[in-house]
């Protein structure tokens, strides 16, 4: 009787042994499951965070707008008043939204302000170190009797041979709220050349680069 107990006992703790060891692989492949998945889970999370940030970097870039300030030339000889909208880079005498202009006088031609512009005057200054809006800048409208601009552009010369330049750099506050610079680089025979520029955002950044 205790040979039969023996060899039941022998049997049992072989059947345990063995569950144990199957038990073992089970969780030894648990194990392999959980950690296959938690890495797929991770490279999955890590691909799309990289993805995202990628695609914002690349979208961000791609519809950055470009800063580049543009040259406008217009003729007194074809109008008396010719007009600038420097949000488009336009001119003409007869264009409807306008941001400032000039016209023929009877000495020097005068710079005038279109409805809704106002005009800080920046002073001599190199166009392209003007690249934000002065803290205590103070902006003017022309008031129907003085012209904010006028003829401060120039300092002598005249319309044959050509004006001498001030190099005034003229910060505009533009109807919208937003901000440009102009300053007129010649003056000669008619042909009046502006250098403009404003913010493509519709703010107060007037950082540019050279017409292309």
């Amino acid at each position: 009787m205790l040979n039969i107990s023996n060899r039941y006992l022998t049997l049992i703790f072989s059947v345990l042994f063995i569950l144990m060891a199957c038990d073992d692989d089970s969780s030894n492949e648990n194990n392999t499951t959980n950690n296959t998945t938690n890495n797929t889970i991770n490279n999955t999370t890590n691909n799309t965070t990289n993805n995202t940030t990628n695609n914002t970097t690349n979208n961000t870039t791609n519809n950055a707008l470009p800063r580049y300030a543009s040259e406008i030339t217009v003729n007194l000889h074809d109008a008396a008043l010719q007009k600038v909208n420097i949000i488009e880079y336009t001119s003409g005498p007869d264009i409807a939204d306008c941001h400032f202009g000039i016209k023929t006088t009877t000495s020097v031609p005068a710079v005038v302000l279109c409805d809704g512009t106002e005009v800080y005057n920046a002073g001599d200054a190199d166009f392209y170190t003007v690249d934000s809006v002065e803290t205590d800048a103070v902006f003017i409208a022309d008031d129907g009797e003085t012209y904010a601009i006028g003829d401060t552009w120039q300092d002598g010369g005249d319309g044959i041979s050509g004006f001498n330049m001030t190099e005034n750099v003229y910060v505009l506050k533009l109807p919208d709220g937003s901000y440009g610079k102009m300053e007129v680089l010649s003056a000669a025979s008619g042909l009046v050349k502006f250098l403009v520029f404003s913010d493509p955002d519709g703010s107060d950044d007037l950082s540019c680069e050279e017409p292309q």
